[in-house]
Protein backbone atom coordinates (compact mmCIF):
# COMPACT_ATOMS: atom_id res chain seq x y z
CA UNK A 1 0.00 0.00 0.00
CA UNK A 2 0.98 3.48 -0.16
CA UNK A 3 -0.19 6.70 1.18
CA UNK A 4 0.61 9.80 3.79
CA UNK A 5 0.06 10.24 6.93
CA UNK A 6 -3.26 8.73 7.18
CA UNK A 7 -2.04 5.64 5.98
CA UNK A 8 0.18 5.11 8.53
CA UNK A 9 -2.37 4.50 11.31
CA UNK A 10 -2.90 1.02 10.02
CA UNK A 11 1.47 0.32 11.09
CA UNK A 12 1.31 1.78 13.94
CA UNK A 13 -1.73 0.36 15.18
CA UNK A 14 -0.62 -3.31 14.48
CA UNK A 15 2.63 -2.13 16.92
CA UNK A 16 0.62 -0.44 19.56
CA UNK A 17 -1.57 -3.88 19.76
CA UNK A 18 -5.52 -4.38 20.80
CA UNK A 19 -6.61 -1.99 23.46
CA UNK A 20 -10.19 -3.16 23.63
CA UNK A 21 -9.90 -5.16 26.93
CA UNK A 22 -9.01 -2.00 28.75
CA UNK A 23 -11.71 -0.35 30.81
CA UNK A 24 -13.41 2.96 29.75
CA UNK A 25 -11.24 6.09 30.22
CA UNK A 26 -12.40 9.83 31.11
CA UNK A 27 -14.14 11.35 28.08
CA UNK A 28 -12.49 14.62 28.85
CA UNK A 29 -8.76 13.26 28.76
CA UNK A 30 -10.02 11.18 25.73
CA UNK A 31 -11.42 14.70 23.82
CA UNK A 32 -8.04 16.36 24.61
CA UNK A 33 -5.61 13.14 22.97
CA UNK A 34 -8.05 12.81 19.97
CA UNK A 35 -7.66 16.74 19.62
CA UNK A 36 -3.51 16.09 19.92
CA UNK A 37 -3.81 13.54 17.35
CA UNK A 38 -5.62 15.36 14.77
CA UNK A 39 -3.03 18.65 15.51
CA UNK A 40 -0.07 15.83 14.94
CA UNK A 41 -2.09 14.61 11.87
CA UNK A 42 -2.18 18.53 10.47
CA UNK A 43 1.41 18.88 10.85
CA UNK A 44 2.69 15.44 8.62
CA UNK A 45 0.61 16.95 6.47
CA UNK A 46 2.09 20.84 6.62
CA UNK A 47 5.25 18.99 6.79
CA UNK A 48 5.08 16.77 3.63
CA UNK A 49 3.20 19.96 1.53
CA UNK A 50 5.82 22.12 2.74
CA UNK A 51 8.80 19.69 1.35
CA UNK A 52 10.61 19.91 4.73
CA UNK A 53 13.51 17.78 4.74
CA UNK A 54 13.34 14.18 5.76
CA UNK A 55 14.82 14.79 9.21
CA UNK A 56 11.81 17.31 10.28
CA UNK A 57 9.08 15.00 8.77
CA UNK A 58 10.62 11.91 10.95
CA UNK A 59 10.11 14.22 13.65
CA UNK A 60 6.20 15.07 13.57
CA UNK A 61 5.54 11.33 12.25
CA UNK A 62 6.83 10.50 15.53
CA UNK A 63 5.12 13.12 17.44
CA UNK A 64 1.96 11.53 15.39
CA UNK A 65 2.82 8.32 16.57
CA UNK A 66 3.28 9.18 20.86
CA UNK A 67 0.08 10.90 19.88
CA UNK A 68 -1.90 7.99 18.40
CA UNK A 69 -0.30 6.04 21.31
CA UNK A 70 -1.70 8.45 23.49
CA UNK A 71 -5.17 8.67 22.37
CA UNK A 72 -5.61 4.87 22.36
CA UNK A 73 -4.06 4.73 25.78
CA UNK A 74 -6.74 7.14 26.55
CA UNK A 75 -9.56 4.77 25.67
CA UNK A 76 -9.84 6.51 22.20
CA UNK A 77 -11.66 4.18 19.81
CA UNK A 78 -8.91 3.11 16.50
CA UNK A 79 -11.95 3.83 14.42
CA UNK A 80 -12.23 7.15 15.49
CA UNK A 81 -8.52 8.03 15.29
CA UNK A 82 -8.51 6.74 11.69
CA UNK A 83 -11.53 8.92 10.53
CA UNK A 84 -10.03 11.52 12.23
CA UNK A 85 -6.44 10.94 9.72
CA UNK A 86 -8.62 11.11 6.83
CA UNK A 87 -8.54 14.37 4.77
CA UNK A 88 -11.40 16.41 4.83
CA UNK A 89 -14.15 15.56 2.38
CA UNK A 90 -12.45 12.39 1.18
CA UNK A 91 -15.38 10.19 0.19
CA UNK A 92 -13.06 7.43 -1.15
CA UNK A 93 -9.48 5.91 -0.04
CA UNK A 94 -7.85 6.59 -3.32
CA UNK A 95 -9.06 9.69 -4.25
CA UNK A 96 -7.43 11.62 -1.47
CA UNK A 97 -3.86 11.53 -3.00
CA UNK A 98 -3.01 13.46 -6.18
CA UNK A 99 -0.56 13.41 -8.27
CA UNK A 100 2.69 15.09 -6.82
CA UNK A 101 2.07 14.32 -3.76
CA UNK A 102 4.68 12.58 -1.53
CA UNK A 103 4.32 8.70 -0.59
CA UNK A 104 5.97 5.81 1.18
CA UNK A 105 5.44 3.06 -0.26
CA UNK A 106 4.73 0.11 3.15
CA UNK A 107 2.74 -3.12 3.85
CA UNK A 108 4.30 -4.61 0.44
CA UNK A 109 4.85 -8.84 1.45
CA UNK A 110 5.97 -10.34 -1.96
CA UNK A 111 9.58 -11.08 -2.08
CA UNK A 112 10.22 -7.92 -4.50
CA UNK A 113 7.51 -5.59 -2.72
CA UNK A 114 8.98 -5.76 0.37
CA UNK A 115 11.97 -4.45 -1.23
CA UNK A 116 9.87 -1.56 -1.97
CA UNK A 117 8.88 -0.92 1.86
CA UNK A 118 9.80 2.29 3.25
CA UNK A 119 10.57 4.10 -0.20
CA UNK A 120 9.08 7.60 -0.61
CA UNK A 121 8.09 8.35 -4.22
CA UNK A 122 5.95 10.83 -5.87
CA UNK A 123 2.37 10.16 -7.30
CA UNK A 124 2.54 10.39 -11.17
CA UNK A 125 -1.22 8.98 -11.84
CA UNK A 126 -4.33 6.76 -10.78
CA UNK A 127 -5.09 4.51 -12.89
CA UNK A 128 -8.82 3.79 -12.53
CA UNK A 129 -8.88 0.33 -14.63
CA UNK A 130 -6.50 -1.18 -12.04
CA UNK A 131 -7.49 1.13 -9.03
CA UNK A 132 -3.55 1.66 -8.12
CA UNK A 133 -1.05 4.47 -8.26
CA UNK A 134 1.90 4.98 -10.27
CA UNK A 135 4.38 6.04 -7.96
CA UNK A 136 7.91 6.98 -9.12
CA UNK A 137 10.66 6.07 -6.28
CA UNK A 138 12.98 9.06 -5.52
CA UNK A 139 16.34 6.84 -4.90
CA UNK A 140 15.92 5.14 -8.60
CA UNK A 141 13.34 7.21 -10.62
CA UNK A 142 11.45 3.64 -11.43
CA UNK A 143 7.39 3.62 -11.34
CA UNK A 144 5.95 1.36 -9.36
CA UNK A 145 2.56 0.29 -9.28
CA UNK A 146 0.44 0.10 -5.89
CA UNK A 147 -3.02 0.45 -4.35
CA UNK A 148 -4.02 2.87 -2.16
CA UNK A 149 -4.77 2.19 1.69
Amino acid sequence: GVGGAASELPNIAQEEGSASARSPKDPTIAAAALATFCEAVAAVRAANSRGDDEKAIEEVKAQLAAAFQKARRAGVPQAKLLEASKEQGSSEEGQQLQPGDSVEVFGLESESGRQLNGQVGVVSHYVEEKGRFQVQLQTSGSLVSVRPV
